[in-house]
């Protein structure tokens, strides 16, 4: 059990490595990517139930945040968001098993 704890820390870590270094196009994807930071916990454990592997973890979650650029972000609406947000991990994940995506050992460019 603490290997798999380990590992798990060592990806939300890294995930949150990530996310901070990302380069961002906007002020929605800064949001969104403040939205992510708020939630990382929940969405890189729905993420860790498809793929578990923390390199892909991380892959997920800067994609998602990539793809959430196309979509509006609602302050007005903070469970519509956060699901948006949620729905989008799931469609990340279920595209990381779906297809090859190759994840280099050492910078996650994704």
């Amino acid at each position: 059990m603490s290997a798999f704890c380990d590992n798990w820390s060592k990806a939300l870590m890294a995930t949150m490595t990530s996310l901070s270094m990302a380069l961002f196009d906007g002020p929605r994807q800064i949001a969104w990517c403040c939205l992510l930071l708020e939630h990382l916990n929940e969405f890189a454990t729905l993420a860790w139930y498809f793929v578990a592997d923390g390199q892909f973890v991380e892959c997920i979650i800067l994609r998602t945040l990539k793809s959430l650029d196309d979509i509006p972000f609602d302050t007005s609406q903070p469970l519509l968001t956060y699901h948006n947000a949620r729905n989008m991990v799931i469609t990340q994940a279920i595209a990381a098993l779906s297809c090859d995506w190759e994840v280099p050992q050492h910078a996650i460019v994704c």
